[in-house]
């Protein structure tokens, strides 16, 4: 038997099924934005969007301890290099550019960077504005973001933002943060008007401009370049982003429009390329006229200026913005571009533009991943009484109903007689299935099987076998992104991060939509279930939590312990992220749902190594059944025959 052959396919040909996630995710994203369009963000909606971004209520404002640790000139300008710690030993590389002569206060312009890895606060496109800005009687804050020029290092990686959402941390609080120590530290200069603050960045930075706007009243001027757009035309587009750009559930209760609308009426400039794939101008074109509508009789402040122009920080962009910027911030012009001075060219890696010379920093500086763990550290006890009603939460379920099963005929193969049929677990959201049995026997025990590798596996696997083998009736699931609905995970979990529904909550959902709507049909006497895989096998033991009809769940293959991914993924999927999990539980603190119902097979580490006996026992506690490496296999399929007998 091949399990390749297309009988054993339940969705017809002829169409890309891999894409119906993804197509699913962009219609939900639109009809949520739909829902915003004519209303206006209410007085909670600045605190929502504090908490999603882990900045509610505020962190504390510690020493910066800012120091310079290097000065040079420049034809028109100064430049220092600054050190400064946002948190405590987290420390924020950073680039001062100031006019050649400051005879009073002078307006200050904050310029976070987007997504330059190497040259950060150095890149040629940043150097330009800033030396252009202080010629033109600015002072200019640039920094290095996380993970970007001398703060690439170990543990600040980006991806690691997927960890932060653990905490209930979003990777651009932390860059937000960042920012607004920023301020502080311009506020300390004694060169700078800090009644005059401006705000401009490109991509990321265009992000770190948006989202400062909205949360700190300093700010008096913005100019996000090449990010401004809608959430649900960021969707639409249907590329993969930086996980900076998924605050998780900010879709649940506001658009793009709304988070520009928090910004007190200040000036506001979006620059955008018209052949931006990364953010659709079609998305910006509607936010303009949305944020215009919440600005009421001040509408002509914001404004949006396009160009023919891909993604970046080009000339033509630069200059829209220091006209925009002597406008509002020294009075000057009408706002139309302003030329930009020559400036002279300098490799990122001068020492002049260096804050550590070169060095390193400290071994005690803090990173993202340590970060990270500190702030999972502060986990909460769950109460076992109410442990099924947090579960949901965090998996943002929602109501659970029954689905309509549709059949679509059978087949017999090497004894198994396998009746395909499908169910839709959501509108749009197909579950393909595979109901096998072994001759004639009676369907008294079911196992549900979902797996990474799809339904397909199960004909193959031997703990799938010995089960048929006892007589039990098997349903293997597709849940959604896997099998015949594969698709790119990075960018569907990603997707539902920002619209609040997580991707591994969704797939719990698939498996008690199934469950619930088989049961009618099969009337098994009892049910058990295997999860495997990284994915699967939390699904398998989330929904085993949640839905007590399930009397015994076998997960193989997967972590035992969210504080495993808590400070970085590490070869972990993305799907399995869940925002704000270990501020409410782990998974050892749902053995008081579970009971003597789970037992655990070949667990592995963040890395995906296998974990020994004691390790396993560690992380779970005393009192589940666990098989570890290579003797879990074996196991599984005992364990499968006994239960299934």
């Amino acid at each position: 038997m091949s399990v390749a052959d297309e009988e054993w396919r339940v969705l017809p040909p002829g169409f890309d099924w891999s894409s119906v996630t993804l197509e699913h995710a962009v219609r939900q994203g639109f009809n949520l934005s739909s829902a915003r369009v004519g209303k206006r963000p209410d007085s909670a909606t600045r605190q929502r969007l504090l908490q999603s971004m882990g900045l509610w209520p505020m962190p504390k404002r510690t020493p910066l301890k800012a120091k310079v640790t290097g000065r040079a000139v420049r034809s028109g300008c100064r430049v220092e290099n600054v050190l400064f710690q946002s948190q405590p030993d987290f420390h924020v590389t950073a680039n001062l550019y100031l006019p050649e002569k400051v005879t009073r206060r002078a307006p200050a312009i904050l310029s976070p960077v987007g997504h330059w890895m190497d040259e950060a606060k150095n890149a040629e496109e940043v150097q330009a504005r800033c030396k252009s800005l202080a010629r033109m009687g600015y002072v200019v804050l640039t920094y290095d973001p996380i993970g970007q020029g001398e703060r690439k290092v170990a543990g600040n990686e980006h991806i690691n933002g997927l960890s932060s959402l653990l905490a209930g941390r979003a990777i651009a609080g932390y860059m937000l943060w960042d920012s607004i120590r920023a301020l502080d530290y311009l506020e300390s200069r004694r060169e700078v008007d800090t009644a005059r603050i401006g705000v401009t960045g490109c991509s990321g930075g265009g992000l770190n401009t948006y989202y400062l706007a909205a949360i700190d009243e300093r700010v008096k001027v913005a100019v996000p370049v090449c990010f401004m757009c809608s959430y649900a035309w960021f969707l639409g587009c249907r590329k993969d982003h930086c996980s900076c750009n998924h605050i998780p559930g900010v879709m649940q209760y506001a658009e793009e429009w709304d988070v520009a609308g928090l910004a007190r009426k200040i000036p506001y400039l979006f620059l955008n390329g018209i052949r931006d794939e990364i953010f659709p101008i079609e998305g910006t074109r509607q936010t303009l006229k949305e944020a215009r509508r919440l600005y009421g009789r001040k509408a002509e402040r914001v404004r949006l200026v396009e160009y023919d122009a891909g993604h970046g920080y080009d000339r033509p962009l630069r200059e829209a913005m220091y006209g925009w910027m002597d406008l509002w911030l020294r009075k000057k012009g009408d706002g139309s571009p302003a030329p930009e001075p020559a400036h002279e060219r300098e490799p990122a890696k001068s020492r002049d533009l260096l804050v550590l010379k070169g060095k390193r920093l400290a071994a005690r500086a803090e990173t993202l991943r340590s970060l990270n763990e500190k702030a999972a550290a502060k986990k909460a006890r769950p109460k076992v009484s109410s442990l099924r009603e947090t579960l949901s939460e965090v998996l943002a379920l929602g109501d659970v109903s029954l689905a309509r099963v549709e059949d679509r005929g059978g087949f017999e193969s090497d004894g198994l007689r396998v009746w395909r049929a499908v169910y839709y677990s959501e509108p749009g959201i197909p579950i393909p299935c595979l109901i096998m049995e072994r001759g004639s026997q009676a369907r008294e025990n079911l196992l549900v099987y979902v797996s990474d590798e799809g339904k397909q596996a199960a004909p193959k696997d031997k703990a799938v076998q010995a089960a048929l083998s006892a007589g039990t009736t098997v349903l293997a699931l597709d849940l959604r992104g896997f099998g015949e609905t594969s698709h790119n995970e990075y960018l569907v979990a990603t997707d539902g991060i920002l619209m609040g529904k997580p991707l591994l909550g969704r797939m719990v959902f698939d498996i008690l939509v199934g469950l619930r709507s088989f049961e009618p049909l099969l009337n098994p006497r009892c049910v058990f279930m295997i999860g495997r895989g990284p994915n699967c096998s939390l699904a398998a033991w989330f929904a085993a939590a949640l839905e007590s009809r399930i009397e015994k769940v076998a997960v193989h293959g997967g972590i035992v312990s969210y504080r495993d991914v808590a400070s970085e993924p590490g070869k972990q999927p993305p799907g399995i992220f869940l925002p704000r999990l270990l501020l409410k539980l782990d998974l050892p603190d749902l053995r008081g749902l579970l009971k003597d119902r789970l037992a655990v097979f070949s667990p592995v580490d963040a890395q995906g190594k296998a974990l020994t006996g004691p390790a396993a026992r560690r992380r779970l506690g005393k009192g589940v059944p666990i098989e570890v490496g290579a003797r879990g296999e074996r196991a599984l399929a005992a364990w499968a025959k006994r239960v299934g007998a």
